[in-house]
């Protein structure tokens, strides 16, 4: 799943997956994802539901995603713009 998440998807291109925990005794497994996001790019509703749908026809497995999110803030001196680049 988590290649699926980072390589094949367009939403992941904008997140940095932190972790993946899935919890098999639930039907559908439920998939708990951390992420980091940077200012205000946080996935919405519709998008988890698009992105359960394509893990399901790549996998073959039907997973409930929950998306955790931790933000990001770049702070920086006074008269220098933050970076748009993703913090490794």
């Amino acid at each position: 799943m988590q290649a699926v998440l980072v390589n094949r998807t367009e939403t992941f291109q904008q997140l940095e997956l932190v972790s993946i925990r899935t919890d098999w005794s639930s039907r559908p497994p439920e998939a708990v994802v951390g992420i980091a996001v940077i200012g205000d790019q946080k996935p919405t509703p519709k998008q988890i539901g698009i992105l359960e749908d394509f893990v399901e026809k790549e996998t073959g497995q039907r997973f409930s995603l929950v998306l955790q999110t931790s933000q990001i803030k770049q702070i920086v001196r006074e008269g220098r713009n933050p970076s748009s680049a993703p913090i490794e």
